[in-house]
C-alpha cells in the first residue's frame, strides 16, 4: 500500500476516547479475519439487534450479542436502539481486502495496537516481556496476556508480526513499512505520565449571572440540603450524558408540554412513560428544567445560558448547586481516585445516604466531559490542570459537614430504585456510620421488615438492638435478637463484642438464636469465638444482597430462618437458584407460546405441549427444565385469575401479550398488598 492509500485510513482517536478491550473471534488465530468478514456481511444484511443469525457455523447467536464481542472497534454502529450498521471503514476492507486498512480502523479505536508494531521496531519480546513494558510506558494495568494475545494474534493474521521459534514477537517489513502511516501514542503525553508543569494560566470563562448568584447563595446549611441523587439520565446512542442533558434542555426551550416531552424522549432515546417521568424527575431535581404549568416544563435561565454558551463549566455549576457531592469530587480525588472508593467516602463524609457508586460514575463521567478531570488508566481518574483551577471557583461543603439527621429515601428517588435495593444501600453506609449508631439499628429493623419478618428496634440501656420474630410453621414461631455493631474501618474486631451481655440478653428475651451484624469481620478468632457462643456473624454485604435478591426471588419466612444459621447460609442461595429458575421458565414458556401462536404451524394449530415444550427448552436453557416444572408454569398461566393460557387437549394456547398478563399479575399484587394497609 502506498503513502497515498495510507491517507485514507480513519483518524486516530484521542487516547481516552480510544477503547481498552480489543475483540476476539470464535476460532482465535489465523482464522480471525475470515470469521470477522462473515459477521460483518451478516450485520451488512440483518441490521435489527434481536435477529438471529448462525455465525460461526457451529451455534446460533443474534445481532446484538455478536456486536457485544466486536466493542467499540471502529467497525460497527449504533443506529437506533433498534438497529446497527457497519461503518465506512468496515464496508471499505470489506470491498477491498485490506487487512491493512482494518488494522488501522482497529488502531484508530483501540488503544496499543499500533504501539505494539512501533514497540517491536526497536527490539523483539516476549508476550511476557512486551505486557511488562507496555504496562509500564501506556498505563494499562494489565494482569493477564489475554489482551495483549488478542492484539498480537490480530496484527499476524495481517502479516505485519511474526511468532518466532523462541517465542519471541518480530514486526515484519510489511509491519515497519505500514507503521509508519500510524499516528502512535506518545507514551510521555499520556494522562498516567507526570502531568507537565506550565506556567500557563488556566482560563475559566466566568458563570452567568443568573447561576453566579445562585453560587454566591451558597452557604453551608444550603450545601447540605442538595439532592443526594443525580437520578436517572436516559442516553443516547453515544452513551454520552452531557449530550443527552443538552438535548433535553434544547427540546424545553422555550416551553414544552409533557406528552410532547414524553414524545421526545420516546423517539430520542427509546424511552418508556416510567423512564420518562423518571428523567423529568431528575430534570427538577438537577436545577435544569422547572415546571411553569400543570403540564408544562421549561429551562431554566442557568440551563439557558449553558445551552446558548456551549460552555460545560456552565452545567457542572449547575449541577454542583443543586446536587450533593459534585464539585466536592474535585477534592476528593485525592482520597480516593475510583468510584467504589468515592462512594464510600461520600457515605462516611458528606452524608450520602448510601453508597451510591452508579451515581458517583455518572457524576465522573460528567465531569470528564467537561475537561474537570481525566481518566489516568481504567476507571481510574485524576483532576486536569483545568478542574484544579476550577473548583477553586466553587463554593465546596468541608468534609464531615454534614448533617447526622437519618437519611431517608425521598419519594423522587423511589421513581428510579427499588425499596429492596435502597434498603440495601442503606445497609452498606449505615454499618460504616459509627458516629451514629442508631441509624444501623434503624436501617436493620426496616430491612428485615421489608423481608417480611416481624422487627423492632429497642437499642434502650440493658436490652438488645434488634429483636426480630420469624413465623417458622403454623404454630412455631422462633425469637432472634441482633447486636448491631458499626465500624467506620469496616471490619468489626473482637474486642466490639461482649459474649456474656449477648448471652443475658438471649435469656432476657427468652431468644431462640443470637446474631451480630456489622460491616464485616475479617479475623479468625472473632469468627471461632462467635462458633463456640452460638452466635451468628452477619456481614452487612451479606444482608445486602438478601435484600436484593428479594426484589427478584422473594424468599418465605421459613426459608429466610437460614440467613441467622451459618451451617445454612448457603441454602438461602439454593433457593435464589430456584426462585431465579422458576421465574426464568415462566419467560420462557410464555415466550414459546406467544412465538407459536404468531407463526401458527399447521401440524400444531398454534399451540404446544408439555413435551413439545420440555423438547425445545432442554437445548434453550442453560439445565434442562423438569417437565413437572413445566406443567406447573402452565397451570398458573392457565388458572382462572391469569388467564393467559388456554389448554386445548393436550395443547396449551397464549391467548394475549406477556404485558396483558403482567398486567394482570401486577393488579393481584395491588390486591395482596392493600391488606397491609388493612392491618395497619
Amino acid at each position: 500500500m502506498d503513502l497515498h492509500s495510507r491517507s485514507e485510513y480513519p483518524v486516530t482517536l484521542p487516547w481516552l476516547s480510544r477503547s481498552g478491550a480489543m475483540p476476539s473471534m470464535p476460532g482465535g488465530g489465523d482464522q480471525q479475519i475470515a470469521t470477522l468478514r462473515s459477521l460483518l456481511e451478516k450485520i451488512r444484511d440483518h441490521p435489527h439487534l434481536t435477529e438471529e443469525i448462525a455465525w460461526p457455523s457451529d451455534r446460533t447467536t443474534t445481532i446484538r450479542d455478536s456486536t457485544h464481542r466486536l466493542g467499540a472497534c471502529g467497525l460497527v454502529k449504533r443506529v437506533d436502539r433498534k438497529t446497527v450498521q457497519i461503518t465506512e471503514a468496515a464496508e471499505r476492507w470489506l470491498e477491498t481486502d485490506d487487512n491493512e486498512l482494518l488494522i488501522a480502523t482497529l488502531h484508530a479505536h483501540v488503544r496499543v495496537v499500533g504501539e505494539i508494531l512501533d514497540v517491536l521496531t526497536a527490539v523483539d519480546f516476549s508476550h511476557e516481556d512486551l505486557k511488562i513494558l507496555a504496562n509500564e510506558r501506556y498505563g494499562l494495568g494489565w494482569s493477564s496476556l489475554d489482551q495483549l494475545r488478542r492484539r498480537t494474534n490480530w496484527l499476524r493474521c495481517a502479516s505485519l508480526v511474526e511468532l518466532r521459534f523462541d517465542n519471541k514477537l518480530t514486526i515484519t517489513q510489511e509491519g515497519r513499512r505500514f507503521v509508519q502511516g500510524l499516528q502512535v501514542a506518545d507514551p510521555s503525553r499520556l494522562p498516567h505520565s507526570q502531568q507537565a508543569a506550565t506556567d500557563e494560566p488556566i482560563k475559566i470563562n466566568e458563570a452567568s449571572e443568573s447561576t453566579q448568584t445562585i453560587l454566591d447563595s451558597l452557604d453551608e446549611a444550603s450545601l447540605k440540603a442538595r439532592k443526594p441523587t443525580l437520578g436517572y439520565i436516559p442516553k443516547g446512542v453515544n452513551g454520552d450524558a452531557i449530550a443527552s442533558l443538552q438535548a433535553l434542555v434544547s427540546c424545553a426551550i422555550p416551553i414544552i408540554a409533557r406528552k410532547d416531552l414524553y414524545e421526545f424522549c420516546q423517539a430520542e432515546f427509546g424511552s418508556k412513560e416510567s423512564s420518562t417521568a423518571a428523567t423529568i424527575t431528575m430534570l427538577r431535581g438537577t436545577g435544569l428544567v422547572e415546571q411553569v404549568g400543570l403540564d408544562t416544563f421549561a429551562a431554566t435561565d442557568q440551563a439557558k445560558a449553558w445551552v446558548n454558551s456551549g460552555d460545560n463549566l456552565e452545567l457542572a455549576r449547575i449541577l454542583h448547586s443543586n446536587i450533593l457531592f459534585f464539585g466536592e469530587i474535585l477534592e476528593s480525588l485525592e482520597d480516593s481516585d475510583r468510584a467504589p472508593g468515592l462512594a464510600a467516602y461520600s457515605s462516611q463524609m458528606y452524608g450520602m445516604p448510601r453508597e451510591d457508586v452508579s451515581g458517583i460514575r455518572t457524576r465522573l463521567q460528567i465531569l470528564r466531559g467537561c475537561g474537570l478531570i481525566e481518566e489516568i488508566s481504567y476507571a481510574r481518574f485524576r483532576l486536569t490542570p483545568l478542574g484544579e483551577a476550577f473548583k477553586e471557583t466553587l463554593p465546596l461543603l468541608p468534609p464531615g459537614a454534614s448533617s447526622t439527621i437519618e437519611p431517608q429515601p425521598s419519594p423522587e428517588d423511589a421513581d428510579v430504585m427499588a425499596v429492596g435495593d435502597t434498603l440495601a444501600q442503606e445497609i452498606m453506609a449505615a454499618s460504616r456510620a459509627s458516629a451514629n449508631p442508631t441509624r444501623f439499628e434503624n436501617a436493620i429493623a426496616a430491612a428485615f421488615e421489608y423481608l417480611g419478618l416481624d422487627a423492632r428496634r429497642d437499642g434502650s440501656p440493658g436490652n438488645t438492638d434488634v429483636i426480630i420474630t420469624v413465623p417458622f410453621g403454623q404454630t412455631k414461631t422462633k425469637l432472634i435478637i441482633v447486636d448491631a455493631k458499626t465500624a467506620s474501618s469496616g471490619v468489626v474486631r473482637e474486642q466490639q463484642v461482649n459474649y456474656d451481655t449477648l448471652r443475658e440478653h438471649k435469656k432476657k428475651h427468652g431468644a431462640d438464636q443470637v446474631a451480630v451484624i456489622g460491616p464485616s469481620f475479617a479475623e479468625d478468632r472473632i469468627k471461632k469465638r462467635a462458633k463456640e457462643h452460638a452466635v451468628t456473624l452477619i456481614s452487612a454485604e451479606f444482608l445486602a444482597e438478601v435484600l436484593r435478591r428479594q426484589a427478584d426471588s422473594p424468599l418465605a419466612p421459613h426459608e429466610l430462618i437460614n440467613l441467622f444459621d451459618p451451617a445454612q447460609q448457603e441454602q438461602l442461595r439454593a433457593a435464589w437458584g430456584r426462585a431465579s429458575r422458576e421465574a426464568s421458565l415462566l419467560t420462557h414458556v410464555m415466550n414459546l407460546l406467544i412465538r407459536e401462536s404468531s407463526e401458527a404451524d399447521t401440524f400444531l394449530g398454534g399451540g404446544l405441549s408439555v413435551e413439545h415444550i420440555y423438547l425445545i427448552l432442554r437445548g434453550e436453557m442453560e439445565a434442562k427444565p423438569d417437565p413437572q416444572e413445566i406443567e406447573k408454569v402452565l397451570t398458573l398461566l392457565a388458572s382462572p385469575l391469569i388467564r393467559g393460557v388456554a389448554q386445548r387437549g393436550k395443547n396449551f394456547f397464549a391467548l394475549e401479550s406477556a404485558d396483558v398478563t403482567a398486567l394482570r399479575f401486577e393488579a393481584l399484587a395491588k390486591a395482596l398488598r392493600q391488606v397491609t394497609i388493612m392491618l395497619e
